[in-house]
């Protein structure tokens, strides 16, 4: 009902079809699949494509038997959460990036996550020359930590192409930071070796994914799942909010005129801060959550308004999962194990300096609801955000 933009009156098809490159097809079909027996699908790792053509008659009969159907085609691109947060290596060098790296596991919540990829760090003997199997005992060490970090809702964890088995050689090209001793030498031969893998990850990686997928956009949706944080507590909040900081310096924002579109990036001038998986919390609660994202991505917005960037807010979820309880604050769902089980709630604080150490919020497990056919998906406010991103 929310959908406004679309002139649904003279919308005519709705067609799913194939992107215009060749990037691997959505794999649609298998994920309706895997929901129809009450499954989740598994998270992106790797990028996909698809595209929805919409045909729409003539405003004018006249015109429409000249030239046919108005027809418009959305491409639409799936990637990896964990590849933005690797895009400000592309302006950072090798010793700059080790000794950021280093220093945010100096406090929490990296910092217990850190303790024995730190402790091997300290002892580790770097006389040693970077031989293979010298050079995986770090990889692999590193690489430990990045997981289990993610795993415990850390967002700042670069590279986060090393999270995933397929998407980049890490084995033998992967490099971790290194103490600020060797880093910052040249000659050294493990900064050799790591600044070189490094170079190679920024050049043969990240820049033909900035501009295959990321400089050519004139709108941007940030998805945040504000979940985990609220699972987590006040640090891992904390924490988000920095890595969007992070996220914003890392695309070129502001409206570019005419002229200069020929030599600079198409600049981003329309940005939607998303909440995910809004079901699993309350709708009494739903104010409070949007407060709390504004408060997350205050220093991001910013940046952004600093640049004349039009920024809007959503709570969405694109499938309800949930049922409101008779009681307030509360929520009903299904449970894995098969059983109905009910979730309570206090009030959400409205911004992270509310919060108390120790308090957070359930995560809940919920199964998808039944469905058999595409009709049976219930979403919230996916029109609101649709039309925000149509409009213009």
């Amino acid at each position: 009902p929310l959908l406004k933009t679309l002139p649904l009156d003279r919308l005519m098809d709705v067609e799913f079809v194939d992107n215009d490159d060749d990037t691997p097809r959505f794999p649609y079909q298998e994920h309706f699949n895997q929901l129809k027996q009450r499954q989740w699908p598994a998270s992106t790792r790797s990028v996909s494509a698809f595209a929805i053509r919409l045909a729409f008659e003539r405003e004018y009969e006249w015109l429409a038997q000249v030239v046919g159907q108005e027809k418009r085609q959305l491409n639409i691109y799936d990637y990896p959460g964990e590849w933005l947060m690797d895009l400000p290596l592309i302006e950072k060098s090798f010793a700059d990036w080790s000794a950021q790296v280093l220093a945010q596991q100096l406090s929490e919540p990296q910092k217990t996550h850190a303790k024995d990829w730190q402790a091997l760090l300290d002892q580790f003997d770097f006389e040693q020359q970077p031989t293979a199997d010298a050079t995986e005992e770090l990889i692999q060490a590193y690489r430990a930590y990045l997981k289990q970090a993610k795993a415990d809702g850390i967002s700042i964890l670069q590279p986060g192409a090393m999270l995933f088995d397929d998407t980049w050689d890490w084995r033998g090209q992967g490099f971790c930071p290194l103490p600020s001793k060797i880093s910052i030498d040249p000659s050294h031969a493990w900064t050799r070796r790591f600044q070189s893998h490094y170079d190679d990850f920024v050049t043969q990686w990240l820049k033909p994914l900035q501009k295959r997928f990321f400089a050519h956009a004139d709108k941007q949706i940030i998805l945040l799942d504000l979940m985990e944080g609220l699972n987590f507590g006040k640090a891992y909040l904390s924490e988000m909010k920095e890595a969007l900081n992070h996220l914003v310096s890392s695309f070129v924002y502001g409206k570019r005129e005419w002229y200069q579109r020929f030599h600079q990036p198409l600049g981003i001038v329309k940005v939607a801060f998303v909440v995910t998986k809004a079901d699993l919390v309350p709708q009494d609660q739903h104010a409070n959550l949007l407060q709390l994202l504004k408060d997350i991505s205050q220093g991001a917005v910013q940046q952004l308004q600093d640049k004349d960037v039009e920024v809007e807010f959503f709570l969405v979820s694109s499938l309800i999962a949930t049922k409101p309880d008779n009681q307030a604050h509360s929520l009903m769902y299904k449970h894995p194990s098969g059983e109905t089980r009910i979730a309570r709630f206090d009030d959400i604080p409205q911004r992270i300096s509310d919060w108390r150490e120790g308090d957070f919020y359930p995560y809940l497990k919920a199964l998808p609801p039944k469905i058999e056919q595409e009709g049976d998906i219930r979403a919230m406010n996916f029109d609101r955000l649709l039309d925000y991103m149509l409009k213009d």
